[in-house]
């Protein structure tokens, strides 16, 4: 009912921006309390479970809208892929301008700030550059491999550099558990690889070097989204005082100039390609849900952090899975569904493991 009544759309869209603000009212910052209750309380004042299910949510449906898309495209997109970041950054830019100006006495000088505005353009040219790729490297890859190749990449890729950069020690059993989690979801795509031959489906969604020139698309794609959301996560610690939608738009700056130059430098296209092909309505929700999507991917980086992000983004997994059974780009298989729920337990096992930490750390 979602996709096809608009009227639904603009609801849901609405609501969801109503979440977003009144998540972004309060963030969790490193100077603030602890946290320690593990559900009843602190999280449901912080709004951390509607947080965390609206951004599995948005997540498990941006591979299957771009395969929806691609397929009524007939195997291709119409638009030019730096035209979606540039319309998405577009939206969250001119959102986080409106909320400056309604909540700030001098909003021109809230929003002048150089120092934050070259650090924030960094982070978000990597997730411009992240976003773009993945997009590309889904017209060679199917959904399926399009997510497990992602998911599975992006938690050791994640820990790394959560370590190196953020300097966050995690414990020998932690370090374990991430270790667990990633080579589960390897045995889930080992899994679902060897149902799909078996019942005679294709094991690649292409052939040859558009397989290979997809997998490296979609593995560059995590390294440079992992590295922004990282360093997203330094620029939160370096100034509390930043709030979420101020921070979306000096991001903002920084994607649309890499979307722009992108599409005109890179590519040798003129301006009017950014509105190419969103004739379609079918584009419009899904830049819709990309918009949605990196919201929450935003605030749950600011809340939780990137590694909290990169462990929650095998659960969707799940959602693909089934939507790949679905339309017939994958079998059903108890090992591949048995691979699944093992890395699900052992992302809740994670998920205790550090709140009982943080329990007994409060209670020092």
């Amino acid at each position: 009912l979602l996709l096809f009544c608009p009227a639904l759309q603009q609801y849901f869209l609405l609501l969801q921006m109503k979440e977003f603000l009144l998540a972004a009212k309060e963030p969790l910052l490193p100077g603030m309390p602890e946290r320690h209750s593990l559900w009843p309380s602190a999280w449901r004042r912080t709004g951390t479970p509607a947080l965390l299910a609206t951004y599995l949510c948005f997540s498990m449906s941006g591979p299957i809208l771009l395969d929806w898309v691609k397929q009524h495209h007939g195997g291709s997109f119409r638009f030019n892929i730096a035209a979606i970041t540039f319309h998405a950054y577009t939206f969250a830019t001119t959102l986080g301008i409106g909320w400056t100006l309604l909540n700030k006495r001098d909003p021109v000088a809230a929003l002048n700030r150089p120092d934050m505005v070259w650090r924030f353009c960094i982070a978000s040219s990597l997730f411009t550059a992240g976003d773009m790729l993945a997009f590309t490297s889904m017209q060679h890859l199917d959904a399926g491999t399009f997510s497990l190749v992602g998911k599975s990449l992006s938690i050791i890729v994640m820990a790394g550099l959560s370590r190196i950069i953020l300097f966050k020690r995690q414990t020998y059993l932690e370090y374990g558990l991430v270790c667990g989690i990633a080579m589960s979801t390897v045995l889930f795509c080992q899994q679902e690889l060897e149902a799909r031959v078996s019942h005679g489906l294709p094991a690649r969604s292409s052939q040859g070097n558009d397989w290979f020139v997809g997998i490296l698309q979609r593995a560059s794609a995590v390294i440079l989204t992992s590295l922004g959301a990282v360093f997203q996560e330094k620029l939160l610690t370096y100034d509390p005082s930043v709030h979420f939608l101020m921070q979306q738009a000096w991001m903002g700056c920084g994607a649309l100039a890499t979307s722009f130059c992108v599409l005109r430098f890179k590519h040798g296209m003129a301006t009017v390609e950014l509105f190419r092909g969103f004739d379609d309505w079918r584009v419009l929700v899904m830049l819709a849900f990309y918009v949605a999507h990196g919201l929450s991917a935003g605030l749950l980086v600011k809340r939780l952090g990137a590694l909290s992000k990169a462990l929650c983004v095998p659960i969707t997994l799940g959602g693909c899975y089934v939507y790949s059974v679905a339309t017939g780009s994958a079998a059903l298989s108890i090992g591949a569904v048995a691979a699944w729920a093992a890395s699900v337990g052992l992302i809740a096992f994670f998920g205790y493991t550090r709140t009982a930490a943080t329990r007994k750390k409060v209670s020092r």
